[in-house]
């Protein structure tokens, strides 16, 4: 299994989490709105960097700096499945840890997409105000395709 994306330290994005987690330990009542309008500055100045030659490249409808385009290939078995997942889907594994990458793959595999989405979904709405994973989204975009080669 090989993964491609964020780096392991970028996955989550922790300075986030980290920002809103110390907001509601100064503010143990407030909502998730609240904590997110106190990381906004924060976030839109690292998005500011996003895809520019002193920032960090994303896939996104900007074109990255050559810099941070790589290609890479990979040899897949006959029964080969390839996951493309956004970051939000991909916060059952990077944010709530409920899962590996391996376990998503096989869970996408038997059960279909709806069943990552609907756990994915039951998880944010069971933490509505981001306390127990802090994060400035509590609901983020949630898209897959799921490949399979056999």
């Amino acid at each position: 299994m090989r993964r491609l994306g964020a780096a392991p330290d970028d996955r989550g994005d922790k300075r986030v989490a980290a920002a809103v987690a110390a907001f509601h330990a100064s503010a143990a009542a407030a909502t998730a709105d609240e904590a997110r309008r106190h990381v906004l500055p924060t976030i839109v100045a690292r998005r500011n960097l996003m895809n520019l030659a002193h920032g960090y490249g994303v896939l996104s409808i900007k074109a990255p700096p050559p810099q941070f385009v790589r290609a890479d290939h990979a040899d897949l078995g006959r029964d080969a499945r390839v996951l493309l997942a956004s970051d939000g889907l991909m916060r059952l594994v990077d944010v709530y840890e409920v899962m590996s990458d391996a376990e998503m793959i096989a869970k996408a595999a038997a059960q279909g997409l709806a069943s990552l989405a609907k756990q994915l979904r039951e998880i944010e709405a069971a933490d509505a105000r981001s306390v127990r994973y802090p994060r400035a989204k509590v609901r983020d975009d949630a898209s897959a395709i799921l490949l399979a080669l056999g």
